[in-house]
Order: C-alpha cells, then sequence, then structure tokens
C-alpha cells in the first residue's frame, strides 16, 4: 500500500464522525459517543437478512476506531527492519520508499510493490 493510499485513508477517516461509535440492540441505528444518530442500516442495500444488517451495523460502527488502530500497526511495521536474504541490503520500509535504497534488490522492490 502507498503512503499516498494510507493519508487519503487517514484524511477520510479524520473527517469522519468521531469513535467509538455503537449500535442499538436491534442493529438498525448507529450512534455517535452522545447517542446522535449517525447511520441506519435498513432499507435497500443494508443486508440480504436481519443478521446480515446487523453484522453490516457492527462493521460500520467497528470501523471507526478499528481503520486508525489499523493505520497505526501499518505505521508501525513500515519502520521495522527489512534486510533481503539475497543480497543483504538492509533498512525500513519507510527508508525504502523514500530513498529508494532496494532499487536493484528485486526480493525488496516486490515487497514493495506489495507482491
Amino acid at each position: 500500500m502507498t503512503k499516498e493510499r494510507l493519508a487519503e485513508i487517514k484524511r477520510i477517516t479524520d473527517a469522519a464522525t468521531p469513535g467509538p461509535l455503537s449500535v442499538d440492540d436491534h442493529g438498525v441505528y448507529v450512534f455517535d459517543k452522545d447517542m446522535n444518530m449517525v447511520a441506519q442500516m435498513r432499507g435497500v442495500g443494508c443486508g440480504r437478512t436481519d443478521e446480515e444488517m446487523k453484522a453490516n451495523a457492527e462493521l460500520f460502527s467497528k470501523s471507526r476506531t478499528i481503520i486508525p488502530e489499523l493505520l497505526a500497526e501499518v505505521e508501525r511495521m513500515r519502520r521495522i527492519l527489512l534486510t533481503c536474504p539475497a543480497c543483504g541490503t538492509s533498512g525500513t520500509f519507510s527508508e525504502y520508499e523514500r530513498t529508494g535504497l532496494a532499487t536493484n534488490c528485486e526480493p525488496i522492490n516486490k515487497i514493495l510493490k506489495g507482491e
């Protein structure tokens, strides 16, 4: 995943209603921490069954806290040292991306490209 894509996800997440969000007992309405309704999971496209609608509501509500956690984990992982077993090239994902250290190292280039 590129740093531009990560920045886009962070921008979208930061612009959304602050979390945590919660779901009512019926799995229909999603509320913010002040109990303002932010989504209604009933109607066309909200789920093929009541169970799926409830699962969609839970996913929607939990994503407000899960996405920032995942972004933080991606950033943490990008700081971990990568070493190519073939050539010994070593650096963090962020360093490779920023400086192009791995331009001649095919295994590291595949990782950087997400292959």
